[in-house]
């Protein structure tokens, strides 16, 4: 985490707030907003550019596999103002585990 996000770091619920309203308002059925899920730019950016991909019409287009991510992944670790957060994992419905 840097200081800036250190810094609001307690703003976190009204930001939350706000994004949310913001895709409600500007997201139509025609063009919506599309959540990418990752922690690693490139991984991000890579994840973009295949949505797109598949999305647009092309010759000689191949749709490729997607990943699958075993739930087994599970082994990471945070730090928050001196919390320790262990056993991460992606799952959305499970973003942290209190074994610290």
């Amino acid at each position: 985490m840097s200081e800036n996000d250190e810094r609001i770091v307690t703003k976190w619920d009204a930001f939350t707030l706000y994004k949310e309203q913001m895709f409600q308002k500007t997201s139509p059925a025609s063009s919506p907003w599309i959540a990418i899920n990752a922690n690693n730019k490139m991984i991000a950016r890579l994840s973009a550019l295949r949505f797109l991909l598949n999305k647009t019409d092309y010759e000689k287009k191949k749709l490729l596999k997607p990943v699958s991510w075993s739930k087994d992944i599970a082994n990471y670790s945070a730090s928050l103002d001196g919390v320790i957060f262990n056993n991460l994992n992606y799952d959305k419905d499970n973003k942290y585990s209190d074994d610290s």
